[in-house]
């Protein structure tokens, strides 16, 4: 029961008391104010994190070009610019330490030795044939 009410009231009369909806609409008002200066404040803070976010972002071109040039391995003289050029993909083949003459597939390993992952054109440069066993014809 509402402590604003006399036993004799109804709520029908507490509402035709003086003041009483404007004190609800007070009430009402201020929390609607509060909750749209909380927006605001949230939105304004998104915004400012993405104008950071972007000019953070507009850098990194510039940045990364300079890491792409200092971390570009040097090219040895005998690997050819194909094997160094990554927009056309060789199959990987393996080479291993106790094999001297062939390259192999990643689940052939004869010697058991420790093996390398080259691309295919790299190790036929370097004279290595294809493994019998891998690549039957």
């Amino acid at each position: 029961m509402n402590s604003n009410l006399k036993p004799d009231q109804s709520a029908l009369t507490l509402l035709r008391e003086p003041g009483f909806l404007t004190r609800i609409l007070g009430v009402i008002l201020s929390k609607a104010a509060s909750l749209a200066i909380l927006a605001s404040l949230v939105l304004t803070a998104w915004v400012v994190f993405s104008f950071v976010r972007i000019s953070l972002a507009g850098n990194v071109g510039e940045v990364s070009a300079e890491v792409t040039a200092a971390s570009a391995p040097a090219r040895h003289p005998d690997i050819p610019a194909a094997a160094v050029n990554l927009a056309k993909r060789e199959p990987l083949v393996y080479i291993t330490d106790g094999d001297a003459k062939h390259f192999h597939l990643c689940g052939h390993n004869p010697t058991g030795a420790k093996r390398q992952a080259i691309p295919a054109g790299l190790a036929r440069t370097r004279g290595f044939v294809a493994c019998p066993a891998c690549f039957r014809q």
